[in-house]
Protein backbone atom coordinates (compact mmCIF):
# COMPACT_ATOMS: atom_id res chain seq x y z
CA UNK A 1 0.00 0.00 0.00
CA UNK A 2 1.56 3.18 -1.01
CA UNK A 3 1.97 6.16 1.84
CA UNK A 4 -0.15 8.86 1.95
CA UNK A 5 1.86 11.92 0.94
CA UNK A 6 1.16 15.58 1.90
CA UNK A 7 1.94 17.82 -0.62
CA UNK A 8 1.17 20.70 0.82
CA UNK A 9 4.27 20.24 2.88
CA UNK A 10 6.57 22.83 1.14
CA UNK A 11 3.54 25.37 1.58
CA UNK A 12 3.87 25.66 5.05
CA UNK A 13 5.30 28.21 7.13
CA UNK A 14 9.33 28.15 7.32
CA UNK A 15 8.80 27.71 11.18
CA UNK A 16 6.32 25.24 11.12
CA UNK A 17 8.23 22.75 8.74
CA UNK A 18 11.21 23.31 11.05
CA UNK A 19 9.49 22.29 13.79
CA UNK A 20 8.15 18.86 12.42
CA UNK A 21 11.43 18.18 11.09
CA UNK A 22 12.92 18.54 14.52
CA UNK A 23 9.75 16.43 16.53
CA UNK A 24 10.45 13.76 13.73
CA UNK A 25 14.12 12.99 15.59
CA UNK A 26 13.79 10.50 18.04
CA UNK A 27 16.18 9.26 20.93
CA UNK A 28 17.95 6.47 19.68
CA UNK A 29 19.95 3.64 21.31
CA UNK A 30 23.30 3.04 19.17
CA UNK A 31 25.82 0.34 19.37
CA UNK A 32 29.22 0.82 19.22
CA UNK A 33 31.71 -2.34 18.91
CA UNK A 34 35.21 -3.33 18.13
CA UNK A 35 36.70 -6.06 16.06
CA UNK A 36 39.39 -6.19 18.86
CA UNK A 37 39.57 -9.77 20.37
CA UNK A 38 41.22 -8.22 23.16
CA UNK A 39 41.60 -5.47 25.40
CA UNK A 40 45.03 -4.74 24.28
CA UNK A 41 44.92 -5.60 21.07
CA UNK A 42 45.96 -2.20 18.84
CA UNK A 43 43.50 -0.92 16.37
CA UNK A 44 43.77 1.29 13.43
CA UNK A 45 40.01 2.53 14.14
CA UNK A 46 38.83 2.48 17.43
CA UNK A 47 34.61 2.27 16.86
CA UNK A 48 32.38 1.14 14.28
CA UNK A 49 28.80 -0.06 14.41
CA UNK A 50 25.65 -1.16 12.62
CA UNK A 51 23.69 1.23 13.26
CA UNK A 52 22.47 3.73 10.75
CA UNK A 53 21.98 6.99 10.43
CA UNK A 54 18.35 9.08 10.84
CA UNK A 55 16.59 9.11 7.23
CA UNK A 56 16.44 13.58 7.89
CA UNK A 57 19.98 13.74 7.18
CA UNK A 58 18.83 12.48 3.40
CA UNK A 59 15.64 14.26 2.75
CA UNK A 60 16.75 17.50 2.08
CA UNK A 61 19.03 20.46 3.02
CA UNK A 62 16.62 21.80 5.06
CA UNK A 63 16.06 18.82 6.71
CA UNK A 64 19.76 18.13 7.12
CA UNK A 65 20.25 21.60 8.61
CA UNK A 66 17.57 20.79 10.76
CA UNK A 67 18.91 17.55 12.20
CA UNK A 68 22.18 18.66 12.54
CA UNK A 69 20.80 21.44 15.34
CA UNK A 70 20.62 17.98 17.25
CA UNK A 71 22.74 15.83 15.77
CA UNK A 72 25.88 17.68 17.07
CA UNK A 73 28.97 14.51 17.19
CA UNK A 74 29.75 12.53 14.39
CA UNK A 75 31.41 9.51 15.27
CA UNK A 76 34.29 8.56 12.65
CA UNK A 77 33.42 5.08 10.99
CA UNK A 78 35.73 3.25 8.75
CA UNK A 79 35.58 3.36 5.34
CA UNK A 80 35.18 7.21 5.67
CA UNK A 81 31.50 6.94 7.18
CA UNK A 82 29.93 9.03 10.18
CA UNK A 83 27.81 7.77 12.89
CA UNK A 84 25.85 11.37 13.92
CA UNK A 85 24.49 11.40 17.14
CA UNK A 86 22.59 13.86 19.73
CA UNK A 87 24.57 13.43 23.21
CA UNK A 88 21.72 15.05 25.17
CA UNK A 89 19.25 12.30 24.07
CA UNK A 90 21.38 9.18 22.54
CA UNK A 91 22.65 6.44 24.31
CA UNK A 92 25.88 5.09 22.91
CA UNK A 93 26.27 1.35 24.30
CA UNK A 94 29.92 -0.18 24.00
CA UNK A 95 29.93 -3.56 23.34
CA UNK A 96 32.61 -6.66 24.83
CA UNK A 97 35.10 -5.04 27.48
CA UNK A 98 35.51 -2.11 28.81
CA UNK A 99 38.43 -0.18 28.29
CA UNK A 100 38.97 3.52 30.41
CA UNK A 101 41.69 4.72 28.32
CA UNK A 102 39.36 4.06 25.27
CA UNK A 103 35.69 5.33 26.77
CA UNK A 104 38.39 8.72 27.97
CA UNK A 105 38.74 8.32 24.04
CA UNK A 106 35.12 8.56 23.52
CA UNK A 107 34.07 10.64 26.09
CA UNK A 108 36.89 13.54 24.58
CA UNK A 109 35.42 12.98 21.21
CA UNK A 110 32.01 13.72 22.05
CA UNK A 111 32.98 16.75 24.32
CA UNK A 112 35.16 18.33 21.44
CA UNK A 113 32.41 18.35 19.36
CA UNK A 114 29.62 19.40 21.64
CA UNK A 115 31.18 20.45 24.97
CA UNK A 116 27.94 19.66 26.92
CA UNK A 117 29.26 15.81 26.57
CA UNK A 118 27.73 12.67 26.63
CA UNK A 119 25.40 11.88 29.04
CA UNK A 120 23.83 8.81 29.34
CA UNK A 121 26.46 5.85 28.20
CA UNK A 122 25.44 1.84 28.47
CA UNK A 123 27.94 -1.03 28.83
CA UNK A 124 28.25 -4.60 28.33
CA UNK A 125 27.66 -6.39 31.57
CA UNK A 126 30.20 -9.42 31.31
CA UNK A 127 33.12 -7.79 31.61
CA UNK A 128 31.39 -6.43 35.69
CA UNK A 129 31.05 -9.59 36.64
CA UNK A 130 34.25 -10.06 39.15
CA UNK A 131 34.57 -9.29 43.03
CA UNK A 132 35.82 -6.22 42.38
CA UNK A 133 33.52 -4.69 39.88
CA UNK A 134 32.07 -2.58 42.53
CA UNK A 135 35.14 -0.92 43.92
CA UNK A 136 36.48 -0.41 40.58
CA UNK A 137 33.76 1.25 39.30
CA UNK A 138 33.76 3.64 42.01
CA UNK A 139 37.22 4.64 40.77
CA UNK A 140 36.01 4.79 37.38
CA UNK A 141 32.84 7.24 38.62
CA UNK A 142 35.67 9.34 40.04
CA UNK A 143 37.71 9.41 36.73
CA UNK A 144 35.11 9.58 34.31
CA UNK A 145 31.51 8.51 34.82
CA UNK A 146 30.93 11.46 37.14
CA UNK A 147 29.73 13.70 33.92
CA UNK A 148 26.97 11.27 33.15
CA UNK A 149 23.37 11.52 34.07
CA UNK A 150 23.01 7.75 33.58
CA UNK A 151 24.92 5.03 33.42
CA UNK A 152 23.19 1.43 32.58
CA UNK A 153 24.81 -2.41 32.41
CA UNK A 154 23.18 -4.16 29.96
CA UNK A 155 22.21 -7.78 29.67
CA UNK A 156 24.57 -8.55 26.29
CA UNK A 157 27.50 -10.46 26.64
CA UNK A 158 28.77 -10.43 23.21
CA UNK A 159 31.29 -8.15 21.49
CA UNK A 160 29.50 -7.71 17.96
CA UNK A 161 26.09 -7.17 17.12
CA UNK A 162 24.30 -10.41 16.75
CA UNK A 163 24.26 -12.07 12.83
CA UNK A 164 21.56 -10.43 10.48
CA UNK A 165 21.83 -7.39 12.54
CA UNK A 166 22.48 -4.15 9.78
CA UNK A 167 20.71 -1.06 9.94
CA UNK A 168 18.62 -2.11 12.38
CA UNK A 169 17.62 -0.94 15.84
CA UNK A 170 18.32 -0.98 19.40
CA UNK A 171 16.45 -0.07 22.36
CA UNK A 172 16.75 -1.08 26.10
CA UNK A 173 14.31 -2.75 27.87
CA UNK A 174 13.80 -2.48 32.00
CA UNK A 175 12.92 -5.75 33.71
CA UNK A 176 9.57 -4.57 36.13
CA UNK A 177 6.57 -6.99 35.40
CA UNK A 178 8.20 -9.33 33.01
CA UNK A 179 8.40 -13.20 34.30
CA UNK A 180 10.77 -15.13 31.19
CA UNK A 181 14.48 -16.17 31.39
CA UNK A 182 15.79 -13.06 31.06
CA UNK A 183 14.12 -11.66 34.52
CA UNK A 184 15.41 -14.85 35.82
CA UNK A 185 19.25 -13.53 34.54
CA UNK A 186 18.41 -10.35 35.83
CA UNK A 187 17.61 -11.29 39.30
CA UNK A 188 21.10 -13.47 39.59
CA UNK A 189 22.97 -10.51 38.61
CA UNK A 190 21.02 -8.42 40.87
CA UNK A 191 22.53 -11.11 43.91
CA UNK A 192 25.48 -11.29 42.68
CA UNK A 193 26.38 -7.64 42.03
CA UNK A 194 25.25 -6.71 45.97
CA UNK A 195 28.28 -4.74 45.66
CA UNK A 196 26.98 -2.18 43.50
CA UNK A 197 24.34 -1.28 46.32
CA UNK A 198 24.88 1.81 48.12
CA UNK A 199 23.56 2.76 51.22
CA UNK A 200 20.71 0.15 51.88
CA UNK A 201 19.00 -2.14 49.03
CA UNK A 202 19.26 0.99 46.41
CA UNK A 203 22.02 0.57 43.49
CA UNK A 204 24.98 2.76 44.06
CA UNK A 205 25.11 6.49 42.18
CA UNK A 206 26.72 6.65 39.17
CA UNK A 207 26.95 10.05 37.39
CA UNK A 208 23.52 11.79 38.72
CA UNK A 209 21.48 8.66 39.19
CA UNK A 210 21.40 5.28 40.53
CA UNK A 211 22.74 2.51 37.93
CA UNK A 212 20.67 0.70 36.37
CA UNK A 213 20.70 -3.16 34.63
CA UNK A 214 19.03 -3.20 31.48
CA UNK A 215 18.54 -5.55 28.24
CA UNK A 216 20.15 -4.72 25.48
CA UNK A 217 17.54 -5.64 22.46
CA UNK A 218 18.39 -5.72 18.84
CA UNK A 219 15.53 -4.88 16.30
CA UNK A 220 16.35 -5.68 12.43
CA UNK A 221 15.29 -3.96 9.65
CA UNK A 222 12.02 -5.33 9.24
CA UNK A 223 11.04 -5.32 12.93
CA UNK A 224 11.87 -8.32 14.07
CA UNK A 225 13.74 -9.25 17.55
CA UNK A 226 17.01 -10.78 16.73
CA UNK A 227 18.38 -12.95 19.42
Amino acid sequence: MAQPVFHLFPQLPLEIRLKIWRLSLEPRVLELHSRRTHYAQAEDWPWQSDCFNPALLSVCDEARGEALQALTVALPMPHGGMLYCDPMRDVLVVLGDSDLPRLRQLFAEVEDQDPRGLRHLALSVAPWAHDYAGPTLRIWQRALFHKLDRLTLVLYRGCDPPAGFHRGTCRLDGFEGKSDHRHMQYLVLVDRFKQYHGRGDSWMMVGKTQIRIEELVFMAEDGSRLD
